[in-house]
């Protein structure tokens, strides 16, 4: 444990788990004049979060959070403690191999960061620790240990209007007005509906609830203006990314062919958008056809060469398909065009495999899939609900 910054018995006391991060990297705003505690341990699954087969999404959540942290410790050492937001200070805790509780082994992520918040408690005996966490472990071995849980959410840091209103902010560019009228009414309905603490319902949902209830929440959006428009583009990527989002929850393919059946609706009114194409291509690759889904892939590529995703998931197509030395001439053209783009360290890791693998075999011929192998590297494209493993 590092030496305490001044005046940190008045304040409560919140350990921040990986999972509240990966939900909202802003998380540390939603504790005005307390201590915010980030362990080490957080901070080690966050960095594995870059390599792992992981949701687009929450790689991007963990790399905004690494730079909330090193704009903040502009200020100072983040192991001594820093001020930031509303009179708060954030602080990271290192592991400490003694003194660990009984029911805890000291073995994994999840008991090394409860021995941290065990060690706090000890430390200051009259202050409030409290582990924030969206994990249904985690907070049964806390309350073995008398340890106060909070989970988290959007919620947490956002009243129900506040929430509609990010969430209009985050579609602007995809919404035109009437959509954003249309959503914000729905949005608000929905708010009062489900997230109203005289409505019975929890306050504070779990994480998995709460994604779901947001997809819920879009998807009325989306068909209102669908159904004043059937031909509005935007509304049928929204109803495809949602059925996306729903298949990788579920891992039900149901819901991929919905998005794709969606997304191949948008194309018949606007042919040349090769972000739409782009995702068909990854809903036929997680159905399994991947043959198709290269084509769509090609045409974004026949259109735009130098398309950094399209390069990516050309290559990730290709893994998927077992042509490595396909995938291997994608994945190095990504570098060549895009060396710090957000796969970057993903797409380094996928060369080093496929380098390796080819040259102990001699590498399939581009076009001829070899036959399957144990160690054969994944794309992830069909599998990226994954959350960090604490294994």
């Amino acid at each position: 444990m590092s030496k305490e910054p001044r005046n940190r018995k008045k304040r409560q006391i919140f350990v921040l788990d990986t999972n509240v991060l990966l939900y909202n990297p802003r998380a540390i705003f939603a504790f005005p004049g307390a201590e915010v505690i980030i362990p080490d341990q957080v901070l080690g699954e966050l960095d594995r979060l870059k390599t792992a087969r992981a949701d687009k999404e929450l790689r991007f959540r963990g790399r905004e959070f690494a730079r909330i942290l090193f704009d903040l410790s502009e200020s100072g050492k983040l192991i001594d403690g820093i001020p930031f937001g509303e009179n708060s200070i954030l602080r990271v805790v290192t592991f400490d191999s003694h003194n660990i509780p009984d029911p805890l082994s000291g073995k994994n992520t999840d008991d090394r960061i409860l021995t941290i918040v065990y060690q706090l408690q000890k430390e200051e005996p009259g202050s409030r620790v409290t582990i924030v966490t969206n994990d249904l472990n985690m907070l049964v071995k806390a309350q073995m240990l008398d340890i106060p849980v909070t989970r988290s959410g959007e919620d947490f840091a956002y009243g129900p209007f506040r929430r509609s209103i990010v969430w209009l902010n985050s579609q602007k560019r995809a919404l035109s007005l009437m959509a954003v009228v249309l959503a914000l009414a729905v949005a608000i309905l929905f708010s009062q509906k489900f997230l109203n603490p005289t409505s019975g319902q929890p306050q504070a949902p779990p994480q998995l609830m709460a994604q779901l209830q947001q997809y819920q929440n879009q998807e009325y959006g989306y068909q209102l203006i669908l159904d004043k428009n059937p031909k509005d583009v935007q509304a049928l990527v929204g109803m495809g990314d949602v059925n996306s989002s729903r298949g990788d929850i579920y891992q039900d393919t149901k819901y991929y062919e919905k998005a794709s059946e969606f997304y191949k609706k948008a194309l018949d009114i606007d042919s040349k958008n090769v972000g739409v194409r782009l995702k068909l291509g990854i809903e036929y690759d997680r159905l399994g056809m991947y043959d198709i889904a290269l084509r769509e892939v090609e045409k974004v590529l026949a259109l735009q060469p130098n398309n950094p995703d399209a390069q990516y998931y050309a290559g990730a197509v290709l893994m998927d398909k077992q042509d490595y030395k396909g995938a291997l001439a994608h994945f190095k053209k990504y570098q060549e065009i895009a060396p710090t783009g957000p796969e970057s360290a993903q797409v380094s890791h996928y060369i080093d495999q496929l380098n390796g693998m080819i040259s102990q075999s001699g590498g399939p011929r581009s076009g001829q899939p070899s036959q399957p192998a144990t160690s054969a590297p994944q794309s992830g494209v069909r599998n990226q609900s994954e959350q960090p493993n604490r294994q």
